[in-house]
């Protein structure tokens, strides 16, 4: 992980060091225009990101690239250090979901006539409350159904091989529960191109999930299919609204 994350930040460097070249002979003069980029670094860049856009795209890109080669070399070292960053992770995703859920039933209950509002939203409007892109909304619930689909998989054979001893049933339910929660919140964001990818995706990771019993696996599996074929009538309408521009697939 270390060597292709050193390559990968070095291109973003690279890229940034370019950019700025372009910008400079716009701004100032060569010496000035460099002072002012480094003392935003470790100013600026704290508080105001005003300036500097692309200083701060890249570097936060860093950042990104950096906690990631910390994260899995620590989880490496000790692996209850991994399943707790991933159970830290899983239970962020399940708070943003959460609360396009609970923005879904404000909207629904304000009209006064509940359940008809509630189907035709769910069909209708886009909700994302913690991204202001519901695309970027989409995408990052589609990546958190993967891993909390993932952690309900290894609690639920955990407990098969524990004898369900010290809650693991209880605690695979709760992250079946997540489940749902993340994948009704990823349909409210209406980006087709997370929904498309969320669904092989899972369909694919069941298989290969570690220490999953194998009908659990290929069960899971099947009823992901039948469930994409079954649902499909109704998502069309959600996918494909014809009376929205620039939707159209």
């Amino acid at each position: 992980v270390i060597r292709p994350a050193l390559v990968l930040e070095v291109v973003v460097a690279a890229s940034v060091v370019v950019e700025l070249l372009a910008l400079q002979p716009a701004v100032a003069y060569p010496w000035p225009f460099a002072v002012a980029a480094f003392r935003f670094l470790y100013t600026d860049y704290f508080g105001d990101r005003g300036t500097f856009g692309t200083l701060v795209t890249g570097v936060l890109v860093l950042e990104g690239i950096g906690l990631f080669v910390v994260g899995v070399t620590l989880a490496g070292r000790t692996r209850a250090l991994g399943s707790r960053l991933l159970a830290m992770v899983a239970c962020g995703v399940a708070g943003v979901a959460t609360l396009s859920v609970v923005r879904l039933l404000t909207v629904s209950l304000r009209t006064g006539d509940t359940w008809p509002a509630l189907l035709g939203h769910i069909q209708t409007i886009r909700i994302s409350t913690a991204f202001p892109d519901p695309n970027a909304a989409g995408s990052y619930l589609a990546m958190g159904l993967l891993l909390t689909l993932g952690l309900a998989l290894a609690s639920r054979a955990r407990g098969h091989a524990a004898g369900r001893r010290r809650g693991r049933g209880w605690l695979a339910l709760a992250w079946l529960h997540v489940v749902l929660v993340v994948a009704v919140a990823l349909w409210l964001t209406g980006s087709r191109s997370a929904l498309f990818a969320a669904v092989p995706a899972s369909a694919v990771m069941l298989p290969l999930v570690s220490r999953v019993p194998r009908w659990l696996a290929w069960g899971g599996l099947v009823a992901a299919v039948l469930a994409a074929a079954l649902l499909f009538p109704f998502a069309a309408g959600r996918l494909n609204p014809p009376d929205t521009s620039g939707r159209s697939i």
